[in-house]
């Protein structure tokens, strides 16, 4: 097969999961006859009373060629009241993970084929689960290992005939023709009103669904980067129409596919769409979906943060979720004296109370009124002084009685503060270009202009402040021998376009000289006109321009770059050196800003 040269090399050492089947036994046979590096496992579950002869057989066969055979053996004690296919798919593929460990791989290949895509499609289609990839893909991650599927373009009846042709031995598993669970019931009841034309069709047409899936995919990897950097995102940055796209796909990293249906990615979206600030949702295997304020993400039911911490004199220590300090802001300390030690800190608990200048306050209230995410109170600082009272509740509140006197230990928060770059982010509308696609296009640049300027020497000028992270990203794709130079001009304050301004000149003499300007953003054309005016006049042997970004809609000279990276709407753009009054040049990709933020 065509297939397995694609996705399977000789020198790759591979974990092959073998059950017996006539599936299974001929690729094991192919890969073998082949010569490919294998390492086989089998795992009997103990369900059936002739299990072990499936056993026997995978064991005889690498008995006869001197393969490496591993074999695990299930007792059915082991075995929970949840879907036994669940957890024998969890057994199977922990099992491949430790026997990748021992020989240092992380490929398993497996022998789904062609009837199985099939099957799978009616399932998803049944549970309305269609948000994602149709059918089974050749690669895939799962439980930690790649999972390589060279069999899917051919039907079952060919592995059978195969291992007919090749005298393979193989067994027959008689639980595959009953209809106890789903995929039983699917193949030996629901596939029986399939003829061929129909089953052509379904094919087609889930081709069709995984390339528009593929395109989704692509646009959403932006926001997927941002999500996975803080492990939240604002979900207003999303596009609307990439929204259900993208719980689709951040669920799916924590919970099985199978049981992420249409209807619950709908409800979630209307969830965190209510007015609510802080909600949260329990999902399937013990996750939880949550929404605090714009920010949203997923989380494993399982973490518990509660700590309890008591210090006997005063110390300067560090905690996961603290640090205390001899300096610090003032609504962070408290002063503490030899009559409060020990001293506790604590997480919050239900029922907590401090008495401020204001009255007696809750903390829970404390956390509602100052919009503290429900996340972060589960690991806010709670100061008790040696007879239980609460001293202090860092930036939230301290104790009247400890309100004037000067602090002597200062407890802070870890992650506190939000970020300037999280502040900057709240106000991008749209993320148009990430910073990989500025990498990929620099390195797709610079090959063209290494073409375009063999054996010359070039000056690259840099038009400041802007141009310098393109400059910086470009100029390592360049094998072009090349001097820097930089110029400060400007024709934009603010909003509105002024006349150029030469604040910082060329120190390079550019009379003879190849001279390639490096601009962030080709807009109207009127301060690339101007630069390259000047230039050409101080008798510069030639002039051209590259351009991070191409707004045409913008122009007002004729003007064009030499070599163009993006072609961007007339919109206002920052990130990436792209600024709006010296903010928002140090974001990592090209956004849209909102326009509140400028008008």
């Amino acid at each position: 097969m065509d297939s397995f040269k694609d996705l399977l090399k000789m020198q790759e050492l591979y974990i092959l999961g073998v059950s017996g089947g006539c599936d299974s036994m001929a690729l094991l046979d192919m890969m073998n006859q082949a010569g490919y590096q294998i390492i086989v496992c089998h795992v009997n579950y103990h369900l059936r009373e002739d299990s072990d002869l499936d056993q026997q057989t995978v064991e005889a066969y690498c008995h006869r060629y001197d393969l490496p055979c591993y074999v695990r053996e299930i007792d059915k004690q082991v075995y929970g009241p949840d879907n036994f296919q669940d957890q024998a798919r969890r057994l199977r593929y922990q099992f491949y993970l430790e026997i990748g460990m021992k020989y240092q791989t992380q490929k398993v290949v497996l022998a789904h084929h062609q009837n199985d895509v099939i099957e799978n499609i009616v399932m998803q289609l049944q549970r309305h689960n269609t948000k994602g990839y149709l059918g089974i893909q050749e690669i895939s991650e799962v439980f930690g290992v790649t999972v390589i599927r060279p069999c899917l373009a051919v039907r079952k009846q060919f592995l059978r005939d195969y291992c007919h042709g090749h005298n393979v031995e193989y067994r027959d598993d008689y639980t595959n023709f009953q209809t106890e669970f789903t995929r039983d019931y699917v193949r030996n009841v629901t596939l029986k009103d399939y003829d061929e034309e129909k089953i052509e069709k379904l094919l087609k047409w889930a081709q069709e669904h995984n390339q528009r899936y593929a395109s989704k995919l692509k646009q959403l990897q932006i926001y997927l980067d941002l999500y996975h950097q803080k492990n939240k995102i604002d979900y207003t940055c999303i596009p609307k129409e990439l929204l259900d796209g993208f719980i689709y796909e951040i669920l799916k990293e924590v919970v099985y596919p199978p049981l992420i249906s249409n209807a619950l990615i709908k409800e979630i979206i209307k969830q965190i769409k209510s007015n609510k600030p802080n909600i949260n949702m329990d999902l399937p295997v013990n996750i939880r979906f949550i929404k605090e304020y714009d920010n949203i993400c997923v989380s494993n039911l399982k973490n518990n943060h509660s700590y309890c911490l008591k210090y006997e004199h005063l110390v300067y220590d560090k905690h996961e979720h603290f640090y205390l300090s001899e300096v610090g802001h003032l609504n962070e300390g408290v002063y503490v004296s030899k009559e409060d030690f020990p001293i506790t800190i604590r997480s919050a608990r239900p029922g907590d109370v401090i008495v401020t200048a204001g009255g007696t306050k809750k903390v829970s209230r404390l956390f509602i009124d100052n919009k503290i995410p429900k996340s972060k109170r589960d690991t806010w600082p709670i100061v008790e002084n040696s007879q239980g009272m609460i001293i202090l509740v860092p930036h939230l509140a301290k104790n009247i009685g400890y309100l004037y006197s000067k602090p002597n230990i200062y407890v802070v928060k870890l992650e506190t503060y939000t970020t300037r770059s999280e502040i900057m982010h709240k106000d991008i509308k749209e993320i148009l270009i990430s910073g990989d696609q500025i990498s990929a296009k620099c390195k797709e640049l610079g090959a063209i202009i290494d073409k375009d300027y063999e054996g010359k020497e070039v000056l690259l000028v840099g038009l400041l402040k802007g141009s310098v992270p393109f400059m910086a990203e470009l100029s390592k794709y360049l094998n072009t021998d090349v001097t820097f130079d930089y110029m400060n001009v400007s024709s934009y304050e603010g909003v509105e376009s002024k006349t150029l301004v030469v604040k910082q000149d060329l120190k390079e003499d550019v009379s003879g000289k190849n001279v390639l300007i490096v601009e962030d953003i080709l807009d109207t054309g009127k301060t690339l006109f101007n630069v390259k005016e000047m230039l050409l006049k101080r008798k510069a042997n030639s002039v051209k321009i590259v351009t991070m970004l191409d707004k045409e809609e913008g122009r007002v000279f004729e003007m064009k770059a030499d070599y163009v990276g993006f072609k961007i709407p007339n919109a206002f753009v920052v990130g990436y050196g792209l600024d709006f009054n010296e903010r928002y040049r140090q974001l990592p990709y090209v956004g849209i800003l909102k326009e509140d933020c400028y008008k």
